[in-house]
């Protein structure tokens, strides 16, 4: 069933052991995420954007070519967003504020598993490049 566009999009039929990373990187260039979920041992996953105009977006392009990943296509529907903290929302709008961090002046001998393990502390690591 198909419910009223939101800030969230339902992506369904993700491959086995689809990871956040993944999920997160087809909204790439679509706009601010805010959260995404995955369900443990499921084939779906939600992204929330910052922005219902995202995910409209990304959801609108993804009718004219549907995403797919590993050889799998993936369906996308709505889903029902989680409320977003007014300040995330604030620092997005008004500072520009995205997922990414930069950091600098490290040794080059830093591993990603380092730098992950460093950051784990505050919340999720998605990726390290």
């Amino acid at each position: 069933r198909s419910l009223k566009s939101s800030r969230s999009v339902y992506v369904g039929n993700l491959p086995p052991n689809c990871s956040m990373q993944e999920l997160a990187q087809l909204a790439s260039g679509q706009g601010t995420l805010e959260s995404l979920r995955m369900v443990p041992g499921a084939t779906y996953g939600f992204l929330n954007f910052v922005h219902e105009r995202d995910a409209h977006a990304f959801w609108s392009a993804g009718q004219v070519t549907p995403p797919a990943m590993r050889g799998n296509r993936l369906f996308l529907n709505w889903g029902k967003p989680p409320p977003i903290d007014p300040a995330v929302r604030r620092l997005v709008d008004e500072q520009g504020a995205t997922r990414h961090l930069w950091v600098a002046n490290i040794s080059e001998s830093t591993s990603a598993d380092q730098l992950s393990s460093l950051f784990r502390q505050f919340g999720e690591v998605e990726s390290v490049n």
